[in-house]
């Protein structure tokens, strides 16, 4: 893909087209959606997830335990 998008720039370089500044967005858009797929790991992803499930859940349970007493007098 990034010879694609070298030969690209090449010929923009000799004669500025707008069919081919198209193609080399479009190809710079795929490569760049390509390197941010290639860091997604659904297995971490899930991991993580649970992780902050159980912060959750156990920050919940604390709160509930832990709430003060207020108590409002009206004279």
């Amino acid at each position: 893909m990034q010879n694609a998008l070298n030969f690209l720039n090449k010929s923009i370089s000799e004669n500025r087209d707008p069919a081919v500044v198209k193609k080399v967005i479009e190809v710079q858009k795929t490569i760049k959606a390509r390197e941010a797929s290639a860091y997604i790991n659904p297995e971490l992803a899930l991991e993580e997830k649970q992780k902050g499930n159980k912060f959750f859940t156990e920050g919940m349970v604390r709160s509930r335990n832990d709430q003060p007493c207020i108590i409002i007098v009206i004279v």
